[in-house]
């Protein structure tokens, strides 16, 4: 397919029941698949505490299926590390991208770093203890270290104290940030620090590049989707799965990861009748 993108601007979609979705991506008839998958919001609700969400036996046998097509290759695109991811899907046979795209592992089971540089072990130590440091003794805090980022959710804080403790934590770790080419990102009762130019738009075009014969498809969640859906944008199909209609990147919108689950459930059996095209080597 081309890969001559389109500039992207920012839309409200409304939203599209699952079937309804399936029957207006009527190319896949012709074309294999690519299907990149955010984890946490996309797939599975978000939770309080990350590692309460756990996928449904129902969406384990969906992807499991789905990962068996030869026509249709699955890669998760996750802020969470790949060893995390692995151990949430116990799938096989597909691309697992971590870290907003810090390390990849493909097909194989090789796992690769995407960043240069130095360990970022140092800079995530500083960012704990400064985060820690803004948070006192106010409950409901929660800090995430990763391999390759660090991340401060308040989903369990009071309302009322989060802007203070984050306008802090801003204030403290500004000159970090310059200092070691980092950036802040906001999510869902989350705020996370990752190193610059690393993000899922980046990802997403390596995917591009390797798989030109394949139709990407992309579903997400969360202000870091939005780089993916840009880099997407006029070369192929973006999803937000939200509840209600925003402003995005992206040119579909499905309610919920209840919803993610049905459609990627008529696209299981749409392959298995053979209504995409016949097997394509990977």
């Amino acid at each position: 397919m081309s890969q001559q993108s389109v500039k992207a601007s920012l839309t409200k979609p409304s939203l599209t029941p699952p079937l309804a979705l399936w029957k207006d991506l009527n190319l896949f008839e012709t074309t294999p698949l690519l299907l990149m998958l955010d984890y946490d919001g996309t797939v599975v609700p978000i939770q309080d505490k990350p590692e309460l969400a756990r996928p449904s036996s129902s969406l384990r046998s969906t992807l499991k299926a789905l990962s068996q097509q030869k026509n249709l290759i699955i890669a998760f695109v996750s802020g969470r590390d790949i060893a995390d991811l692995k151990s949430l899907l116990s799938l096989e046979g597909i691309y697992y991208v971590g870290g907003h795209g810090a390390e990849m592992e493909d097909l194989l089971g090789n796992r690769y770093s995407l960043t240069s540089g130095a360990s970022p072990a140092g800079w995530i130590d500083i960012l704990h203890q400064e985060a820690c440091y803004c948070i006192g003794s106010h409950e409901g805090f929660l800090l995430e270290r990763k391999k390759t980022s660090f991340a401060l959710h308040y989903r369990l804080a009071s309302p009322s104290i989060v802007p203070v403790v984050l306008q802090s934590y801003r204030d403290k770790i500004q000159r970090l940030l310059e200092i070691e080419k980092l950036e802040m990102v906001e999510g869902k009762k989350v705020v996370e620090v990752r190193p610059a130019r690393i993000n899922k738009g980046s990802s997403v075009k390596r995917f591009l590049e390797r798989y030109p014969e394949y139709h990407p498809l992309y579903l997400g969640d969360d202000r870091t989707d939005e780089d993916a859906f840009q880099a997407l944008h006029g070369l192929g199909t973006t999803v937000l799965v939200s509840d209600i209609p925003k402003l995005t990147y992206a040119e579909y919108c499905l309610q919920s990861p209840q919803e993610v689950l049905q459609f990627l459930q008529i696209l299981s059996m749409r392959c298995n009748d053979g209504s995409n095209q016949s097997p394509v080597s990977t």
